[in-house]
């Protein structure tokens, strides 16, 4: 559909934006003949973009790492899920009026259940961002209670006792914990971020099952590695496709064809 001055427009803001958004969800325009676009920005600081969504008219924002905690204090309204949380991905904006939401979740949870994961089973997380926040939620609503997290920053890690009940590990301990099921939900493994695997062998070789919340790129060397030791793993682009349309119908209010999103997904190099 050619762009007009009817066209309405969705974005992205985050530090390190990749194509993933823009592709996926112009594509699933097209492919429903909605006049609407997107685009990603890479930003550095939040209140210029809230300004500029309500000042242009901007449908909704898509955010990312790391402004999912942020955000919080320049919206006019914040959902449940997401107030549980503690941060937002996804902003809507109705009039001049921008609510907050958290998809995030949607594919948390979506992951819990394709990795067939057994609630009496311990986990381990990695991150204590937006991301690993959503997992907690959905892990607590699913009922697992033996859960451990953690991150580079100690201070950060701990304040997620406030709303979840976990074990914090030091970072420095990350590669002796044993779990059942592991969570990446940090960037480790993402295309910017070339540093050591998120988690040792010693971690693999106690663990059943992995989540991974990278999605770019879509074959990362922990799936391979889950691979080769026969460990189910659930991919982050699974997890991103599972937000992405629920972001979408808060933009739209129409349902993208899941199954057309992921044969588009894999067809490009995010």
């Amino acid at each position: 559909m050619a762009l007009n001055k009817d066209t309405r427009l969705c974005i992205s803001i985050s530090s390190h934006p990749s194509n993933f958004g823009t592709i996926l969800h112009n594509h699933a325009y097209e492919e429903l003949g909605l006049n609407y676009l997107y685009k990603a920005f890479q930003i550095t600081e939040l209140e210029g973009v809230l300004v500029g969504i309500k000042s242009l008219n901007i449908r909704g924002c898509s955010v990312s790492m790391p402004f999912k905690q942020k955000i919080i204090n320049f919206l006019d309204e914040v959902d449940e899920t997401a107030t549980q949380i503690g941060a937002v991905n996804t902003v809507v904006n109705d009039e001049g009026k921008l609510t907050g939401f958290n998809t995030d979740y949607n594919g948390a949870m979506y992951a819990i259940k394709a990795a067939k994961a057994n609630p009496s089973k311990s986990v381990f997380i990695l991150g204590a961002g937006g991301m690993s926040r959503a997992f907690m939620l959905a892990l607590t609503i699913q009922g697992f209670n033996k859960i451990s997290i953690c991150s580079r920053s100690i201070e950060r890690t701990k304040s997620l006792l406030t709303n979840f009940d976990v074990t914090v590990v030091d970072w420095a301990d990350r590669s002796e914990v044993s779990a059942d099921l592991l969570i990446n939900a940090t960037p480790l493994g993402m295309k910017h971020f070339p540093e050591d695997a998120p988690f040792s062998k010693l971690n693999l070789l106690s663990c059943s099952r992995i989540i991974d919340v990278v999605n770019t790129p879509a074959s990362t060397n922990l799936a391979r590695e889950a691979e080769k030791q026969g460990i189910t793993f659930v991919p982050g682009y699974e997890i991103a496709v599972e937000q992405m349309i629920s972001q979408f119908e808060y933009y739209t209010g129409l349902r993208p064809d899941k199954q057309s999103i992921v044969k588009k997904l894999l067809s490009i190099s995010l």
